[in-house]
């Protein structure tokens, strides 16, 4: 994803150099006898000790990179907040714990994704908020 832009495509330049590609992250690493991992964390220390306020940002996107949500590592802020805004039931429009709480969810969730995928979210979602499992649909 040109990591930067936010667009999952990790060696694309959308014509112009200037994005940060994998492939320049990994000569840079070359360059310097470190690996990937390694070049990727020294760049978050270097901003966090010398520009202001990003070691606040820094700690959060590490943390929602280190969070596992469903299938796998999520590395991106946005997805923890939806999580969070649906399980504070989603600006009131998810009564948790009334009848129909997993049926409202998935009226919105589904906007978003598949049925089926929808109802297992919602009931994670329902888990979180309560620590019950729901029945597949309510």
């Amino acid at each position: 994803m040109c990591l930067t832009c936010g667009c999952h495509q990790p060696s694309a330049q959308h014509s112009d150099p200037a994005h940060i590609t994998i492939e320049a992250l990994d000569a840079a690493a070359r360059a310097s006898g470190i690996s990937r991992e390694q070049a990727w964390r020294n760049m978050a220390d270097t901003l966090a000790q010398d520009v202001p306020g990003a070691a606040g940002w820094i700690q959060r996107v590490t943390a929602a990179h280190l969070a596992k949500v469903d299938e796998g590592a999520v590395g991106d802020y946005k997805a923890r907040h939806l999580i969070r805004w649906f399980n504070e039931g989603a600006d009131g429009r998810i009564p948790w714990g009334a009848p129909g709480d997993l049926t409202a969810c998935h009226r919105i969730a589904a906007q978003h994704m598949s049925p089926d995928k929808a109802w297992g979210f919602c009931n994670n979602r329902h888990h979180d908020v309560l620590g019950t499992w729901n029945s597949p649909k309510d």
